[in-house]
């Protein structure tokens, strides 16, 4: 009789993990093309392998419940589960019980976000790549006033109208409260820098500096000496260029299928 040691079948699970990552590595090439080419291979596998991780970390076990949570990473973000603005991930994945528990709400309420947002329809999210563009070349804090959660609020209604109604106004307060006290961390004072971070972290997710698929962002922030200005006027020169690029693509036909 064949009998399989413990480390052997470890080994084999590794392989089979191994072989599936790299699957979801293609896939998300071929769901984000512009963003994934952009990042670089070795960058999406490890996007890849990180959104595969907490997926299992959440006891998901079938590829296709793995596989909408890959999704739904590259979509919302890096860690999305922990991003103020999608609150609804975790109550969805922490609920008692494994995946037949858990992933029946998380599905349904990505459906419904996703259609209510109008998250995967490609016409409108070229209008917004365009109107953000538009927002970040010409907005700036007005003269005297504070940044505030609520004035982060008027922006991002003003960036994504449709996301910010479904997810509704205290979960943007709360990642604005959040990207504010990281501006403190990082040494942004300006108020028009303070806005542009919260824009950036609103756009690509709470914790879009450890995203493998958007290495600029953290180059920009965290990369330079040489005080504020250079970093700030770094990432807005490369957030500019990173809209042009996408909305550029989409025009083309090439645009992300999900960005």
């Amino acid at each position: 009789m064949l009998t399989i040691s413990k480390q052997q079948m470890k080994q084999f699970e590794a392989l089979c993990l191994g072989a599936f990552v790299r699957e979801m590595k293609s896939h998300c090439c071929t769901l984000a093309p512009q963003t994934c080419a952009s990042a670089g291979q070795d960058a999406v596998g490890r996007f890849a392998s990180g959104a595969v991780d907490r997926a299992i970390a959440f006891g998901l076990e079938t590829r296709y419940a793995i596989t909408c949570f890959v999704e739904a990473e590259l979509l919302l973000g890096w860690d999305m589960a922990r991003d103020p603005q999608y609150a609804w991930v975790a109550e969805g994945l922490m609920r008692d019980g494994g995946e037949a528990a858990r992933f029946p709400r998380f599905h349904d309420d990505l459906d419904e976000f996703y259609v209510a947002s109008r998250a995967l329809d490609a016409v409108y999210h070229n209008e917004r790549l365009i109107t953000l563009r538009d927002i970040l070349d010409y907005a700036r804090c007005p003269e005297g006033v504070a940044v505030t959660p609520e004035l982060c609020l008027r922006l991002a209604s003003r960036m994504a109208p449709l996301r910010v109604a479904v997810i509704e106004a205290g979960p943007v307060e709360a990642l604005a409260r959040s990207v504010m006290d990281q501006a403190v961390f990082l040494g942004i004072n300006d108020r028009d820098d303070t806005l542009l971070l919260f824009a950036v972290h609103f756009e690509f997710g709470r914790y879009v500096l450890n995203n493998p698929l958007y290495p600029w962002i953290a180059d920009a922030l965290t990369g330079l000496p040489g005080g504020v200005d250079p970093q700030t006027g770094r990432l807005r020169r490369r957030l500019h260029a990173w809209l042009v690029a996408a909305i550029g693509d989409a025009e083309t036909g090439g645009a992300d299928a999900v960005s």
